[in-house]
Protein backbone atom coordinates (compact mmCIF):
# COMPACT_ATOMS: atom_id res chain seq x y z
CA UNK A 1 0.00 0.00 0.00
CA UNK A 2 1.53 3.35 -0.51
CA UNK A 3 0.18 5.69 2.06
CA UNK A 4 2.79 8.33 1.59
CA UNK A 5 0.65 11.54 2.81
CA UNK A 6 -1.55 9.95 4.80
CA UNK A 7 -3.24 10.38 8.23
CA UNK A 8 -3.82 7.18 9.96
CA UNK A 9 -5.81 6.85 13.40
CA UNK A 10 -4.37 4.91 15.45
CA UNK A 11 -6.19 4.09 19.40
CA UNK A 12 -4.43 2.90 22.59
CA UNK A 13 -5.04 3.06 26.57
CA UNK A 14 -4.89 6.67 26.65
CA UNK A 15 -6.70 7.90 23.84
CA UNK A 16 -6.55 8.21 20.27
CA UNK A 17 -3.31 9.64 18.19
CA UNK A 18 -2.29 10.63 14.49
CA UNK A 19 0.05 9.46 12.08
CA UNK A 20 0.69 11.50 9.09
CA UNK A 21 2.97 9.29 6.74
CA UNK A 22 5.39 11.53 4.74
CA UNK A 23 6.89 8.36 2.97
CA UNK A 24 7.92 4.92 2.89
CA UNK A 25 8.26 1.58 0.87
CA UNK A 26 6.48 -0.44 2.90
CA UNK A 27 4.26 -3.33 2.49
CA UNK A 28 0.65 -3.39 3.35
CA UNK A 29 1.42 -5.87 6.01
CA UNK A 30 4.60 -4.47 6.46
CA UNK A 31 3.35 -0.49 7.35
CA UNK A 32 0.32 -2.16 9.59
CA UNK A 33 3.20 -4.40 12.04
CA UNK A 34 4.96 -0.78 11.85
CA UNK A 35 2.29 1.00 13.33
CA UNK A 36 1.18 -1.25 15.88
CA UNK A 37 4.97 -1.25 17.07
CA UNK A 38 4.20 2.74 17.45
CA UNK A 39 1.27 2.55 19.40
CA UNK A 40 2.95 0.30 21.56
CA UNK A 41 5.73 2.18 22.15
CA UNK A 42 3.70 5.80 22.57
CA UNK A 43 1.11 3.94 25.09
CA UNK A 44 4.17 2.82 27.03
CA UNK A 45 5.97 6.35 27.28
CA UNK A 46 3.39 8.47 27.24
CA UNK A 47 5.43 11.23 25.44
CA UNK A 48 7.42 11.41 22.36
CA UNK A 49 9.30 8.12 21.58
CA UNK A 50 13.03 8.11 21.69
CA UNK A 51 15.02 6.89 18.85
CA UNK A 52 16.77 4.78 21.02
CA UNK A 53 13.20 3.16 22.72
CA UNK A 54 11.53 2.87 19.08
CA UNK A 55 14.44 1.08 17.61
CA UNK A 56 14.46 -1.84 21.01
CA UNK A 57 10.68 -1.93 20.64
CA UNK A 58 10.95 -2.58 16.91
CA UNK A 59 14.04 -5.69 17.15
CA UNK A 60 12.22 -7.31 20.31
CA UNK A 61 9.10 -7.35 17.97
CA UNK A 62 8.32 -10.79 16.08
CA UNK A 63 8.74 -10.63 12.85
CA UNK A 64 10.31 -7.34 12.54
CA UNK A 65 14.14 -8.51 12.43
CA UNK A 66 16.54 -6.84 14.10
CA UNK A 67 19.27 -3.76 13.24
CA UNK A 68 16.68 -1.00 12.94
CA UNK A 69 18.03 2.52 13.22
CA UNK A 70 15.61 5.52 13.84
CA UNK A 71 16.41 9.47 13.75
CA UNK A 72 13.91 12.07 15.05
CA UNK A 73 14.35 16.47 14.05
CA UNK A 74 12.44 19.05 14.24
CA UNK A 75 12.90 19.74 10.66
CA UNK A 76 9.97 18.57 8.72
CA UNK A 77 12.34 17.84 5.38
CA UNK A 78 14.75 15.75 7.52
CA UNK A 79 16.64 13.53 5.79
CA UNK A 80 19.13 10.66 6.33
CA UNK A 81 21.80 9.29 4.11
CA UNK A 82 22.92 5.83 4.60
CA UNK A 83 24.72 3.82 2.21
CA UNK A 84 22.39 0.96 2.20
CA UNK A 85 19.21 -0.26 3.94
CA UNK A 86 16.59 -2.86 3.66
CA UNK A 87 14.19 -2.43 0.98
CA UNK A 88 10.58 -2.21 2.62
CA UNK A 89 11.69 -0.71 6.18
CA UNK A 90 11.87 2.81 5.57
CA UNK A 91 9.25 5.18 6.64
CA UNK A 92 9.20 9.05 7.81
CA UNK A 93 6.62 10.05 9.45
CA UNK A 94 5.15 12.60 11.98
CA UNK A 95 3.14 11.81 15.22
CA UNK A 96 0.38 14.31 16.85
CA UNK A 97 1.18 12.81 20.42
CA UNK A 98 4.78 13.95 19.69
CA UNK A 99 5.34 17.75 21.55
CA UNK A 100 7.24 18.96 20.25
CA UNK A 101 6.54 17.86 16.62
CA UNK A 102 8.93 15.76 15.49
CA UNK A 103 10.04 14.18 12.22
CA UNK A 104 11.02 10.58 12.36
CA UNK A 105 12.75 8.82 9.87
CA UNK A 106 13.39 4.78 10.55
CA UNK A 107 14.41 1.85 8.41
CA UNK A 108 16.34 -1.38 8.80
CA UNK A 109 19.81 -2.10 8.50
CA UNK A 110 21.37 -5.61 8.24
CA UNK A 111 24.90 -6.12 8.18
CA UNK A 112 24.89 -10.54 8.43
CA UNK A 113 26.19 -13.11 5.85
CA UNK A 114 24.27 -14.05 2.63
CA UNK A 115 21.70 -15.74 3.35
CA UNK A 116 21.39 -14.47 7.22
CA UNK A 117 17.51 -13.30 7.86
CA UNK A 118 18.64 -10.98 10.81
CA UNK A 119 16.65 -13.67 13.23
CA UNK A 120 19.86 -14.29 15.68
CA UNK A 121 19.54 -13.60 18.86
CA UNK A 122 22.71 -11.52 18.32
CA UNK A 123 21.83 -8.15 17.25
CA UNK A 124 24.38 -7.13 14.60
CA UNK A 125 26.37 -3.82 14.22
CA UNK A 126 24.79 -0.94 12.43
CA UNK A 127 26.56 1.67 11.16
CA UNK A 128 25.40 5.38 12.87
CA UNK A 129 23.59 7.16 10.14
CA UNK A 130 24.28 10.66 9.18
CA UNK A 131 21.53 13.40 9.35
CA UNK A 132 21.10 15.80 6.14
CA UNK A 133 19.19 18.70 7.44
CA UNK A 134 18.64 22.09 6.89
CA UNK A 135 20.27 24.45 8.74
CA UNK A 136 19.13 28.31 9.46
CA UNK A 137 20.21 30.65 7.15
CA UNK A 138 22.75 33.26 9.11
CA UNK A 139 21.38 36.53 9.67
CA UNK A 140 23.78 38.63 8.22
CA UNK A 141 22.48 42.29 9.67
CA UNK A 142 23.77 45.31 6.89
CA UNK A 143 27.27 47.01 7.14
CA UNK A 144 26.65 51.02 7.75
CA UNK A 145 27.35 53.05 4.75
CA UNK A 146 29.57 55.38 6.20
CA UNK A 147 31.43 55.73 9.63
CA UNK A 148 31.06 58.60 11.82
CA UNK A 149 33.34 61.41 11.26
CA UNK A 150 35.37 62.24 14.40
CA UNK A 151 35.36 66.13 15.67
CA UNK A 152 37.67 68.41 14.76
CA UNK A 153 39.37 69.52 17.38
CA UNK A 154 38.87 72.94 18.74
CA UNK A 155 41.53 75.48 18.19
CA UNK A 156 40.64 77.47 20.69
CA UNK A 157 43.01 77.87 24.05
CA UNK A 158 43.26 80.29 27.10
CA UNK A 159 45.53 83.17 27.31
CA UNK A 160 47.31 81.35 29.76
CA UNK A 161 48.50 78.41 27.53
CA UNK A 162 48.98 80.92 24.62
CA UNK A 163 51.39 82.82 26.56
CA UNK A 164 53.78 79.33 27.21
CA UNK A 165 56.53 79.35 24.61
CA UNK A 166 57.92 76.27 25.40
CA UNK A 167 56.88 72.14 23.57
CA UNK A 168 57.53 69.44 26.18
CA UNK A 169 59.95 66.93 24.68
CA UNK A 170 56.94 64.35 25.02
CA UNK A 171 55.21 66.28 22.55
CA UNK A 172 57.74 66.14 19.69
CA UNK A 173 58.71 62.68 20.60
CA UNK A 174 55.46 61.45 20.65
CA UNK A 175 54.55 64.08 17.15
CA UNK A 176 58.13 62.49 15.69
CA UNK A 177 55.93 58.69 15.48
CA UNK A 178 52.91 59.65 14.49
CA UNK A 179 51.72 57.48 11.83
CA UNK A 180 51.35 59.39 8.67
CA UNK A 181 47.31 58.16 8.38
CA UNK A 182 46.64 60.58 11.23
CA UNK A 183 48.95 63.13 10.18
CA UNK A 184 47.48 63.80 6.20
CA UNK A 185 50.79 61.68 4.95
CA UNK A 186 52.35 58.42 4.25
CA UNK A 187 55.51 59.48 5.84
CA UNK A 188 56.16 59.51 9.93
CA UNK A 189 57.46 62.61 11.00
CA UNK A 190 60.92 63.44 12.22
CA UNK A 191 61.61 65.55 15.02
CA UNK A 192 63.38 68.15 12.44
CA UNK A 193 59.91 68.28 10.88
CA UNK A 194 57.85 68.68 13.65
CA UNK A 195 60.60 71.37 14.69
CA UNK A 196 59.96 73.28 11.32
CA UNK A 197 56.10 72.99 11.56
CA UNK A 198 56.30 74.69 14.87
CA UNK A 199 58.64 77.21 13.55
CA UNK A 200 56.26 78.00 10.60
CA UNK A 201 53.12 78.28 12.48
CA UNK A 202 54.78 80.86 14.85
CA UNK A 203 56.49 82.97 11.83
CA UNK A 204 53.24 82.76 9.38
CA UNK A 205 49.98 81.83 12.33
CA UNK A 206 47.98 79.05 10.99
CA UNK A 207 48.35 80.37 7.19
CA UNK A 208 48.78 76.32 6.23
CA UNK A 209 48.93 77.37 2.16
CA UNK A 210 51.50 79.83 2.66
CA UNK A 211 53.82 77.65 5.40
CA UNK A 212 53.15 74.83 2.05
CA UNK A 213 54.54 76.98 -0.38
CA UNK A 214 57.50 77.95 1.88
CA UNK A 215 60.99 77.03 0.26
CA UNK A 216 62.43 77.17 2.85
CA UNK A 217 60.91 73.74 4.72
CA UNK A 218 60.79 70.37 3.08
CA UNK A 219 57.40 68.91 3.42
CA UNK A 220 57.96 65.56 1.57
CA UNK A 221 54.81 66.14 -0.73
CA UNK A 222 52.60 66.70 2.32
CA UNK A 223 49.89 68.70 1.30
CA UNK A 224 48.90 71.75 3.09
CA UNK A 225 45.82 69.69 4.88
CA UNK A 226 48.28 67.52 6.19
CA UNK A 227 50.90 70.55 8.12
CA UNK A 228 46.97 71.62 9.38
CA UNK A 229 46.24 67.80 10.69
CA UNK A 230 49.47 67.50 12.22
CA UNK A 231 49.45 71.07 13.77
CA UNK A 232 46.47 70.01 15.45
CA UNK A 233 47.26 66.75 16.83
CA UNK A 234 50.82 68.10 18.49
CA UNK A 235 48.37 70.78 19.53
CA UNK A 236 45.53 68.15 21.39
CA UNK A 237 49.06 66.55 23.08
CA UNK A 238 50.16 69.38 24.15
CA UNK A 239 48.77 72.67 24.12
CA UNK A 240 51.29 75.18 25.27
CA UNK A 241 52.42 75.10 21.46
CA UNK A 242 50.22 77.39 20.64
CA UNK A 243 51.91 80.85 19.87
CA UNK A 244 51.20 84.22 18.28
CA UNK A 245 52.97 84.83 15.16
CA UNK A 246 56.53 86.56 14.92
CA UNK A 247 55.02 89.39 13.25
CA UNK A 248 52.80 90.64 15.71
CA UNK A 249 55.80 89.65 18.75
CA UNK A 250 57.98 92.25 16.21
CA UNK A 251 55.11 94.98 16.10
CA UNK A 252 55.10 94.88 19.27
CA UNK A 253 58.86 94.97 19.73
CA UNK A 254 58.73 98.11 17.54
CA UNK A 255 56.34 99.90 19.73
CA UNK A 256 57.96 99.26 22.88
CA UNK A 257 61.25 100.58 20.85
CA UNK A 258 59.36 104.32 19.74
CA UNK A 259 58.46 104.52 23.62
CA UNK A 260 61.63 103.93 24.74
CA UNK A 261 62.81 106.32 22.40
CA UNK A 262 60.17 108.91 23.54
CA UNK A 263 61.41 107.88 27.04
CA UNK A 264 65.14 108.45 26.32
CA UNK A 265 64.67 112.11 24.80
CA UNK A 266 67.04 115.05 25.36
CA UNK A 267 66.79 116.45 28.69
CA UNK A 268 66.45 119.95 27.27
CA UNK A 269 63.04 119.14 25.45
CA UNK A 270 61.86 117.77 28.87
CA UNK A 271 62.77 121.38 30.29
CA UNK A 272 60.41 124.16 31.05
CA UNK A 273 60.66 127.28 29.70
CA UNK A 274 62.94 129.81 32.10
CA UNK A 275 60.56 131.94 33.66
CA UNK A 276 60.72 135.55 32.58
CA UNK A 277 60.90 138.51 35.28
CA UNK A 278 58.40 141.53 34.73
CA UNK A 279 60.38 145.17 35.13
CA UNK A 280 59.50 145.70 38.19
CA UNK A 281 61.65 143.02 39.74
CA UNK A 282 64.60 143.95 37.97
Amino acid sequence: MDGAGNVIELWTSTGPFTVTLVDHDMTESGLDAFLRVIARVVESSGDAPTPTGLCRELDRSPGMLSGWCAVRSLDRQCQVDVASYDPGTYARLQASCCVPNFTYVVFRMHNGPPGDDGSSDDTPHVPEPVVVARRPTPTVLPMPLSLPLSPSPSPYRSRERKRQRTLSPGAISSGASEDGRQSGGSLKWTEKETRDLLEAVETFGRAWVPIHACEKYDWKGRTAKSLEHKWYSLLKQDPSIFREPIKNVHVRKVQHQNRSDDSTSSPVSRKRPLRQRAPSEQ
